[in-house]
């Protein structure tokens, strides 16, 4: 019994959902929208989809068929390494087992299956993306870069996480003010993004694809997807109204708060404003992960037990990333299926 004590079972749940969850993306991959571009890229790695990927990915790719592994193998060892970073950060911070089982079966079933089971180069991209954060908000400057290298090199989109440098919400609770600048900051950059489109297609072939393709994509302002992402805003200017946020949980924030926002403003472009907006969608996984932490609630309390307004506001998020994630669910599944079964 004493040996029980001693086995790191957190870490344990780590590997084996990250493990069962691959398993199962290596899979069901093959009924995926994207499942004939990637193994056309697997296939062909030395042909003309170079032009297509960036640099990380395919020398990843190219190793792999070095080493004459399947294609499942290959989507086997890319999902595991997206879904063990995903749910290491969660479980880093110390939320209880439960919640953190929760979060991972609602992430598999919503995210889960647009990112590691379909687009798996921007399911990395973003791993990496959210370990720089935390190395970078825990003080690990060089390992936060090198995890931002590796995102970006996997996929060009993942630069994005360096605008949580950009926009300031202050150290203290979050200024009408600075509300303000930041709405009218938000209502330039659809302008920057026409006016400068051939040079971030030169970076990226696929930016004018996803500017200007706007068929069966029915985002928009008065969208589920949109409306649902508005009102999950509302708890976050609440805690940060009257909470003072710091490191980690304020850069999730920012960052979340910049995917509603390209939502909104680029909503003239559904596929843009939706594949940025999914780019931070895990930041609201990992507040919620924070929420549920007592050290997090350390951090923001000190010795002072957190207020009545604290634990509702907490169940709020709870309660929205839950809707969001079933919204997502159906929408993957049977709306506008990404997964094709027959």
């Amino acid at each position: 019994m004493r040996f029980l004590v001693f086995i790191p079972y957190r870490s344990c749940i780590v590997v084996l959902f990250s493990f069962a969850f691959a398993a199962l993306a290596a899979n069901i991959t093959l009924y995926s929208n994207d499942h004939y571009n990637y193994l056309d890229i697997f296939n062909d790695i030395d042909g003309d989809v170079t032009s297509r990927i960036e640099p990380l990915f395919y020398f990843v790719t190219k190793l792999s068929s070095y080493l004459e592994l399947s294609f499942t193998s290959y989507w086997l060892l890319l999902s595991f390494l997206s879904f063990y970073i995903k749910i290491s950060i969660l479980e880093k911070q110390k939320c209880s087992v439960l919640i953190l089982i929760f979060l991972c079966v609602i992430y598999l079933s919503s995210l889960g299956i647009l990112h590691e089971i379909t687009q798996i180069r921007a399911s990395i991209a973003i791993s990496f993306g959210c370990m720089f954060i935390f190395y970078w908000a825990n003080n690990k400057r060089i390992t936060g870069v090198f995890c931002l290298l590796i995102a970006i090199g996997m996929h060009y989109s993942a630069g994005l996480f360096l605008l949580s440098f950009v926009i300031r919400l202050g150290q203290n609770r979050l200024s009408f003010f600075r509300l303000i600048i930041f709405t009218a900051v938000a209502c330039i950059l659809p302008l920057i993004a026409t006016n400068s489109a051939s040079i971030f297609d030169s970076i990226n072939p696929l930016f004018s694809l996803y500017l200007n393709n706007s068929e069966n994509v029915t985002a928009g302002t008065v969208s589920v997807t949109t409306l649902l992402a508005i009102l999950s805003l509302c708890p976050v200017f609440i805690f940060l109204r009257k909470y003072n946020a710091k490191g980690f949980l304020l850069y999730n924030f920012k960052l979340y708060i910049l995917g509603v926002v390209f939502l909104i403003v680029f909503s003239f472009s559904p596929v843009l404003s939706i594949r940025v907006y999914e780019l931070f969608s895990f930041c609201l996984f990992i507040i919620v992960a924070l929420l549920f932490s007592s050290r997090e609630q350390n951090i923001i309390f000190g010795d002072i037990n957190p207020d009545k307004w604290f634990y509702i506001i907490r169940i709020f998020f709870l309660i929205i990333l839950v809707v969001i994630s079933l919204h997502r669910h159906l929408a993957f599944i049977y709306v506008n299926p990404i997964l094709n079964f027959n």
